[in-house]
């Protein structure tokens, strides 16, 4: 084997300050009383280091010379203390000493050019005047803070030119510069596994440049956002925006501010599609219903103190809910159900003009909110409900008979008895066949909606409750072959109103006035019908023709599933419908007991 050369190590001065590391510059800077606390070169240390070193070696070469030519060396200067061993009056200024000091303070000067800001502790151990020591000191101070602030000027002057140096040659970092950078050429195809963000490798731009530009690894996909975090993605106008102060726009749904702001007033024109797709979203009664809880809401706020920008949502939590709950309960005697209906109407607000829901949390409902809404109805369980009667056969009957003496009027007693013939055979909830506040081609009921043959009337509703699509429901009306008919009240009622108003209007049921058939208008000549007929008006409304038809259903021994049929129901809601009256629960028993044989 070959034998192995001896390793030859140089010899290395470390006496001398230019073999030392930055380490031991500051180190021996220290020494001098200069603590350095900033990142400099190891050559501006080192010159540092040299010229104070010098500075020293002159200052103590001025005050030895000073003390040398001075004629009365009465005071001795040792570690920095004086001695006096004479009187006062032997201590004199020699001018000779002075021009000395002043020439030798210059000729130091002007070696020296540039300094830092050294702390400078003197250690003169040669006798001298207290005088010239402190002539000299000052002189000694002032050559220093001279020469540190020309440093510093040197200093920043450099660093000047570096920073410009770099904006020169240096890219900014911003998604562009990101991106190029990331599709730099690759060594090795084996760099295509690595993870998204190499932090070894950089871009260096100058050759003793410290800053570096990360340089992204490709993947097959593409660069991950997450790997260019650092990148400036800001664009020109958010940034203008920034610097100028002027409102940066907000983003998102989830992003919005407590005060939940609403929508922006700039308008697509697609937005009035989505208003009327709302509008179709409920039907006329449930909006009311929600406007009202709304603005009950709004009110109950007020008075709590709470107060919002009109172009903003009104303040929510679950805590402002409970406390709604408890007004709605305590102060305006509401019952469970309306309070719900109330809650709804916040949810539906708050969904359509901010684009949440308020009474879910994290994807749950608020449970504190649930229980205090449980514990209402625990507690209202015991109030009596409204009692709503049923219109039956044999009140119809009666009614009918009072509207053939025209006690409204020839043309209002006609239509009345039509209407409610009509509500009652088609199991017709009140709106449905009326109009709540103004009339409605789309959802109320148009003389287009009624088809008349021989023997049946075949009447549309374009909407229902149990329809929220509004495909539309067709209900047949057959002749019943008895006084009390629907087919031959309104084939009476269609033939009088084509005779005496000769413009066909859109509304089928209209009274004299020729205004369609107001909710407000039926139910209270229904009711002045029934105080006619001696029974309790305020038990009747315009859902007992409903009720009244299962109730007469069920006392007919009409089938289940067609009772349900009829009623448009789907599900055994209508069961709720059905009143049993005490007759029919003695005739039952009296069965029960028939049936023993023994």
């Amino acid at each position: 084997m070959a034998s192995r050369r001896a390793r030859t190590r140089s010899h290395i001065d470390n006496s001398n300050p230019a073999n030392w590391t930055s380490s031991q510059l500051k180190d021996a800077l220290k020494e001098l009383g200069i603590n350095i606390s900033i990142q400099l070169s190891n050559s501006a240390l080192r010159k540092l280091y040299l010229d104070n070193v010098d500075n020293r070696r002159n200052v103590q070469n001025v005050v030895q010379n000073s003390a040398n030519s001075s004629d009365n060396p009465t005071i001795f200067v040792a570690n920095n203390r004086s001695v006096n061993n004479s009187t006062e009056e032997n201590i004199t200024t020699n001018d000779d000493s002075n021009r000395v000091l002043e020439d030798s303070v210059i000729s130091t000067n002007s070696n020296s050019a540039s300094n830092s800001s050294p702390r400078i502790n003197l250690d003169i151990n040669t006798p001298t005047s207290a005088h010239v020591q402190e002539t000299a000191s000052a002189q000694v101070n002032n050559m220093l803070l001279i020469n540190t602030i020309e440093l510093c000027q040197q200093t920043l002057k450099q660093v000047n030119s570096r920073q410009s140096m770099l904006q020169e040659t240096m890219p900014s970092f911003n998604l562009q510069s990101a991106m190029a950078a990331s599709f730099m050429p690759h060594s090795t195809s084996t760099q295509m596994t690595e993870p998204a963000l190499s932090t070894n490798c950089f871009i260096q731009i100058g050759q003793n440049d410290s800053y570096r530009m990360p340089v992204y690894s490709v993947k097959s996909f593409g660069v991950p956002a997450s790997s260019i975090s650092d990148t400036d993605m800001i664009s020109p106008e958010i940034r203008q925006n920034i610097i100028t102060g002027t409102q940066i726009p907000g983003i998102g749904p989830r992003s919005r501010d407590e005060s939940n702001t609403l929508s922006a007033t700039v308008r697509n024109p697609l937005d009035c599609t989505i208003d009327s797709l709302w509008k179709y979203s409920l039907s006329n009664n449930t909006t009311s219903v929600y406007r009202t809880g709304i603005e009950l809401y709004n009110r109950f706020l007020l008075l709590d103190g709470l107060t919002w920008n009109k172009d903003s949502l009104p303040p929510v939590s679950e805590t402002l809910l409970m406390r709604f709950v408890a007004y709605c309960a305590e102060h305006k005697q509401l019952c469970h159900s309306t309070i719900k209906l109330y809650l709804c109407g916040i949810r539906f607000h708050f969904l359509k003009y901010g684009g949440f829901n308020p009474l879910i949390s994290f994807g749950k409902p608020l449970e504190c909110l649930k229980t205090i809404l449980i514990g209402l109805k625990k507690k209202q369980g015991s109030t009596v409900k409204r009692k709503r009667l049923p219109i039956t056969m044999s009140i119809l009957s009666k009614m009918c008979k009072l509207l053939h003496t025209c006690i409204f009027g020839n043309f209002n007693s006609i239509m009345l008895e039509a209407a409610c013939t009509t509500a009652f055979f088609g199991f017709l909830r009140c709106g449905e066949f009326t109009v709540m506040n103004q009339f409605d081609p789309e959802c109320n009921l148009c003389c287009s909606d009624l088809q008349i043959t021989a023997d049946c009337i075949f009447v549309t509703l374009k909407k229902s409750k149990t329809d929220p699509f509004r495909q539309g429901i067709t209900i047949p009306l057959y002749k019943t072959g008895c006084s009390i008919c629907p087919v031959l009240s309104i084939l009476k009622y269609n033939q009088l109103r084509q005779s005496v108003y000769s413009s066909n209007t859109e509304a089928f049921f209209i009274s004299e006035d020729m205004k369609p058939l107001n909710r407000k208008f039926f139910i209270s000549h229904v009711k002045m019908l029934l105080d006619k007929l001696g029974l309790s008006c305020d038990s009747y409304n315009g859902h007992s023709f409903r009720i009244g038809a299962a109730t007469s259903a069920q006392e007919a021994r009409l089938e289940d599933h067609l009772i349900q049929t009829l009623g448009r129901w789907l599900s055994n809601c209508y069961t709720r419908y059905i009143h049993t009256s005490l007759n029919v629960l003695k005739n039952a028993q009296k069965q029960l007991a028939e049936t023993d044989r023994s």
